[in-house]
């Protein structure tokens, strides 16, 4: 299992990341999946510090981490 863990700068600071940042990890079944993802995410402006990890990423006090599956394809 992989994950793409990023900051979304948008996000910040307001709603579950009132007090903090709001981090985004995408668990990837195989690596090409995440490399699929992290070059769509380095396209964003609003994704920072984004990196495929074996984990994903703690938070500190106040941070507000969104864990998502990428989705399935159809056909698959």
């Amino acid at each position: 299992m992989f994950y793409v863990n990023m900051n979304d700068h948008f996000m910040s600071g307001w709603g579950g990341a009132a007090r903090g940042r709001s981090i985004l990890c995408i668990a990837c079944d195989t690596l090409e999946q995440a490399e699929a993802i992290e070059a769509a995410a380095h396209r964003r402006d609003e994704m920072h510090y984004i990196t495929i990890a074996d984990k994903p990423r703690r938070g500190r006090s106040g941070d507000h981490i969104s864990l998502r599956q990428k989705p399935r394809q159809r056909g698959f």
